[in-house]
């Protein structure tokens, strides 16, 4: 049974973040008491559609993404176009024209019109006996990848059912849409809360988020030390990767540029603060670190210290809610 027919997510009234909430999902305070997990899942649902953890109701938002080095990238996690919550014995599927589920998902363009590039059935989504599965059903140019904040995995043809076992997984599908410009990369995205399972974030000893000399602190075994500045830094620069999109290789300093409201001509401002960073790390581990060669392994270094960067990231989101609340009241 569908529990929720489907609703567009900008329709539902943000609800505070687990840092201050007592929302019954909220079972996971990460070291700087904010769950980006929580956060993102209370601006498109309600405890209503939630509902008791023990049904297992699986929490879905989708988004189609194009432009994906020009776009602000929190324009399409905190925007989601639709959103449903799916009840055990339920269905979804998306795809070209998707049939026999539930929950048809078409995979459009912008102009509306089906997109082509997918097949009529790209993934599917049921549930055994309260746990949650997807399969996967795309053939030709499209693919799909499920992601998540350290973890990524491409399924194939051949692939398995895959299980859902964690707090929040996005599910990628992706094509190439041909245009008046020509091919560009298109990605559908699913974004899965699964909220009886908690956050999967590494254990660490606590690290202030915002100390107040502004100088952080290397007090405790472990921490990075990292300031206020270090975390907005590091959130920007690896924003996709600590939200748990799927890896694609995009250029990083333009992105950062516009996540911190930099001018995006000119010489590297954050070069470096981060060349900085980089040499901290390299010295902490004994590893090089420094160069672009070496960006994938700083990436896993600052993913698995996500734990410390969920403030700086929720702060990211407000900055985006104040800014394009500005837009929409300007004549």
């Amino acid at each position: 049974m569908v529990l929720t027919l489907p609703w567009p997510a900008s329709s539902v009234t943000p609800e505070p973040g687990c840092g201050g909430s007592t929302h019954r999902w909220c079972n996971h305070v990460p070291v700087g008491g904010i769950s980006v997990t929580d956060d993102l899942l209370s601006r498109s649902f309600g405890a209503a559609q939630v509902g008791p953890v023990d049904e297992r109701r699986l929490l879905v938002t989708y988004v189609r993404a194009s432009d994906l080095d020009r776009v602000d990238p929190r324009e399409r996690v905190l925007r989601p176009s639709h959103a449903w919550a799916i009840g055990q014995g339920s269905t979804l599927g998306m795809g070209r024209a998707p049939s026999g589920v539930d929950i048809a998902v078409p995979l459009i363009e912008e102009d509306g019109l089906q997109d082509n590039a997918v097949p009529r059935l790209a993934a599917r989504l049921s549930a055994r006996e309260g746990q949650w599965w997807i399969s996967n059903h795309a053939s030709g140019s499209a693919s799909i990848v499920v992601s998540g904040p350290g973890a990524q995995e491409e399924l194939r043809g051949s692939s398995p059912e895959y299980p859902i076992r964690r707090r929040r997984s996005i599910v990628t599908v992706r094509s190439r849409s041909t245009g008046p410009s020509g091919a560009h990369p298109v990605e559908h995205r699913l974004t899965l809360f699964a909220p009886w399972f908690p956050d999967d974030l590494p254990d660490a000893p606590s690290m202030p988020s915002r100390p107040s000399d502004g100088k952080g602190t290397t007090d405790v075994v472990g921490a990075p030390g990292w300031s206020w500045a270090h975390q907005r830094l590091l959130a920007a620069w690896a924003y996709p990767e600590l939200i748990g999109l799927a890896s694609r290789g995009q250029p990083r300093g333009r992105m950062t540029r516009l996540l911190l409201r930099q001018m995006l001509e000119g010489d590297d401002p954050n070069e470096r603060l981060l060349s900085g960073l980089r040499r901290r790390a390299a010295r902490h581990l004994g590893v090089p670190l420094v160069g672009e060669v070496h960006t994938p392994a700083f990436l896993d270094y600052v993913v698995a210290r996500r734990q410390y960067l969920g403030d700086a990231l929720v702060d990211l989101h407000a900055e985006y809610d104040t800014l394009t609340r500005g837009r929409r009241s300007q004549p």
